[in-house]
């Protein structure tokens, strides 16, 4: 799996969403020893708690555990419907008919351009879950948030411009593929 992404995306950038993950592990392994006997489970735009738990590992681990889920289901769904077919076309749902129309070069770039948009949304909200996890930590342990509390949703807003950047080419390579299909 590792040696076809490489194709699509570096192996050093492979590692990012990776890195980012461990990351939240090691800011949670730090401030754990010092948390209170409840934290916040969420907070709002303003740095105001909306509720407050039970400190347990799992849920200081929460947001790392659920980013670990979330990069697991992007790259697994990156992989299964872009990366493995060798028809270039097929995931788009083209007949065979359409697809011989369309330069496979052409496909192959939509499907480089898809893998690495989907890597860097996984990316930015893996980074977005791990700066709020580093938000509410903070938070819990009586330090303001500061600076950090901008930090998820500037992940947030990354994420957010690739899914529109996905978005806005795919409606391309549609128009193109209703073009050489001639309608």
């Amino acid at each position: 799996m590792i040696r076809q992404f490489k194709k699509y995306i570096p192996l050093g950038l492979q590692l990012l969403p990776v890195g980012i993950i461990a990351a939240g592990f090691i800011i949670t392994a730090f401030y754990y020893p010092r948390l209170p006997a409840t934290m916040p489970s969420g907070l709002t735009v303003t740095g105001q708690f909306t509720n407050e738990v039970t400190t347990t590992w799992y849920r200081a681990n929460y947001l790392a555990l659920v980013s670990v889920v979330l990069y697991a289901l992007l790259t697994g769904f990156s992989y299964a419907f872009l990366v493995r077919s060798d028809d270039p076309g097929r995931h788009l749902g083209l007949n065979k008919t359409l697809r011989r129309k369309i330069s496979k070069t052409y496909l192959e770039t939509y499907r480089m351009s898809s893998v690495r948009m989907i890597f860097a949304a996984t990316t930015f909200l893996t980074g977005a879950l791990v700066a709020t996890n580093l938000v509410l930590l903070r938070v819990s342990v009586g330090h303001d948030s500061g600076i950090y509390g901008y930090l998820p949703w500037l992940f947030y807003s990354g994420a957010l411009v690739s899914a529109f950047r996905y978005y806005l080419v795919g409606r391309e390579m549609k128009k193109t593929i209703r073009q050489a299909a001639g309608r």
